[in-house]
C-alpha cells in the first residue's frame, strides 16, 4: 500500500506541475492554445488521481503537500534550471510520510466522536434555543 501511495503522489505531482507548466507556457509565454488546453486536461486528470489513495481527503492532501514541494524543486531544477535549494526537500518528504503513514490512536478518535455527540445533544446548541437567544439579544 505504501508503494501505491508513493506512485500516486509522484504521478499526481507530475500531472499538476506538468499541466500547470503547459498552461503557463500558453498564457504567459505565448505558446499555442492547444498546449494550454492540453495543460488544462492534464490538470483535470490530476484532480482525479488522488481519489485512488486509500486514505481520506484531508490526510492525502496534507501528505501530498510535501511531495509537491519536492517535485516542484526537481521540476524547476531539471526543466527551468533556476537556482533552487534542496535542503528543504528531505524535510518535506519526512513530514509528508508522517502525515500519510501514521494513524490517529483509536482511543483519541473515540473520545473526539463522543465529545461531538455530547455537543449535538447539548441543549445549549439546539437551533430553537439559539434563535431565542439571538432574538433576546436584539430586543
Amino acid at each position: 500500500m505504501l508503494i501505491k501511495s508513493v506512485v500516486l503522489f509522484v504521478v499526481a505531482g507530475l500531472f499538476e506541475i506538468g499541466g500547470g507548466y503547459l498552461v503557463w507556457q500558453w498564457w504567459r509565454n505565448g505558446a499555442g492554445f492547444v498546449l494550454g488546453a492540453l495543460g488544462g486536461f492534464i490538470l483535470f486528470l490530476y484532480g482525479i488521481i488522488p481519489t485512488y489513495q486509500p486514505q481520506n481527503f484531508g490526510r492525502v492532501y496534507a501528505a501530498y503537500g510535501g511531495w509537491f514541494v519536492v517535485l516542484s524543486i526537481l521540476w524547476g531544477w531539471g526543466v527551468d534550471r533556476p537556482i533552487a535549494t534542496m535542503l528543504s526537500a528531505p524535510w518535506c518528504v519526512w513530514r509528508a510520510s508522517l502525515s500519510s503513514c501514521t494513524r490517529p490512536a483509536d482511543s483519541v478518535s473515540e473520545e473526539i466522536r463522543n465529545h461531538r455527540l455530547r455537543l449535538r445533544r447539548s441543549s445549549h446548541l439546539q437551533p430553537d434555543r439559539l434563535l431565542r437567544l439571538n432574538y433576546d439579544l436584539k430586543c
